[in-house]
């Protein structure tokens, strides 16, 4: 992290950090317009969705403690949660073959809808990266 205050900024400075807020919002808003349901909106549930496409197969009983853990929401709050994203076709639940429980992964579309997310916001923070590169900070 950098030790510079933001009223310390030059110009050129604050048109980067600028340009990358506009480019974080605008990635927000690419990743909400795939759900036509605002309840999806919230962070709980972007928590949920990402936590999934990194590790998918995961138990609901995990799903709901990771969930609890990373956003502060109660147990009953995580279940609904999953039983909503389950209903409305965002998330598949299987049986294990072999094992207890029940797997839970993304639908294919929202499988591909992370994957495109996720490759286009990767490239944007390398550029992102590049240009801060370029900036004198105070940093160590």
């Amino acid at each position: 992290m950098t030790d510079t205050p933001a009223a310390d900024l030059s110009p050129e400075q604050r048109d980067v950090f600028a340009d990358i807020a506009h480019q974080v919002l605008e990635s927000l808003q690419q990743w909400l317009d795939f759900f036509e349901d605002p309840k999806f909106h919230s962070v709980p549930f972007i928590v949920l969705f990402l936590d999934l496409f990194a590790t998918p197969g995961q138990k609901k009983s995990d799903l709901i403690l990771a969930l609890q853990t990373r956003t502060r929401i109660s147990h009953s709050t995580a279940q609904r949660m999953l039983k909503d994203a389950e209903e409305a076709g965002y998330l598949v639940v299987s049986e294990r073959i072999g094992e207890r429980g029940l797997a839970t992964e993304l639908s294919a579309a929202l499988n591909e809808h992370c994957i495109a997310y996720l490759s286009g916001r990767t490239r944007k923070a390398l550029s992102n990266l590049d240009a801060l590169d370029t900036l004198e900070l105070g940093e160590e």
